[in-house]
């Protein structure tokens, strides 16, 4: 088990690479890479005894309905990717639906203990989105707002192909946070927040999955 998850690591960085994001400061200046800031806490790195998982449904940003829901499932295929065996969605909300908490949505990490025993998993992975969202904004032509008597000393022509229309910029902005527990001793055993300190032009659900693979990089990290 050891060497497949070390293989499926170096594969990764090898071939891709570091995952990156774009963005962009102002309006007009080119992408650049960057990459975000994680804070973590690693209490064990015993991977074969924490091999079986559950992920459980992270709570939403503020604003952003069903983040949380996103943030589980791209979790899970994170590391089920990586080697780890996740317990299937249909199966945890099943227990969910038998503790009465599918519908609520939010658990506690005593609750969350609770079910991973009855899932017969050694740890589970709790979080939260704390960020999800996009600020459009919009940004005036060349031409519009100047002083029409300035534009010739400008060496501008606004009635030719100088005429810049209006654009719309999206920018997108993610945070999280998880949290890896055992579930006999209820210890947790990794945790980490993350978020990128800029603004970025990808869409929210990439860049939080960006983030998420980061943050679990950074438990996994004797692999690198």
């Amino acid at each position: 088990m050891m060497t497949m998850i070390r293989i499926f690591f170096i594969v990764l960085i090898v071939f891709l690479g570091p995952i990156c994001i774009t963005g962009h400061a102002d309006p007009g200046t080119e992408d650049t890479t960057v990459y975000p800031q994680i804070s973590k806490f690693v209490r064990s790195r015993d991977f074969a005894r924490y091999n079986n998982l559950a992920v459980l449904p992270f709570s939403d940003a503020p604003n952003a309905p069903n983040s949380g829901q996103i943030a589980q499932g791209l979790a899970s295929i994170i590391l089920g990717r990586a080697g780890f065996k996740v317990v299937e969605r249909s199966r945890l909300n099943n227990v969910l639906d038998e503790q009465k908490l599918l519908l609520s949505g939010l658990v506690n990490d005593n609750q969350a203990i609770k079910i991973g025993k009855i899932l017969g998993v050694k740890g589970v992975v709790v979080g939260g989105v704390g960020q999800y969202e996009s600020i459009i904004r919009t940004h005036r032509s060349v031409c519009e707002g100047r002083n029409p008597h300035m534009i010739p000393f400008m060496g501008l022509d606004c009635s030719k192909s100088e005429w810049i229309p209006e654009r719309l910029q999206i920018t997108s902005y993610v945070s999280a946070t998880l949290r890896v527990i055992d579930v006999e001793s209820g210890e947790i055993i990794y945790s980490a927040s993350g978020y990128f300190p800029k603004g970025l032009i990808d869409p929210p659900q990439a860049i939080l999955e960006s983030l998420l693979f980061y943050m679990m990089m950074n438990w996994s990290d004797k692999f690198e």
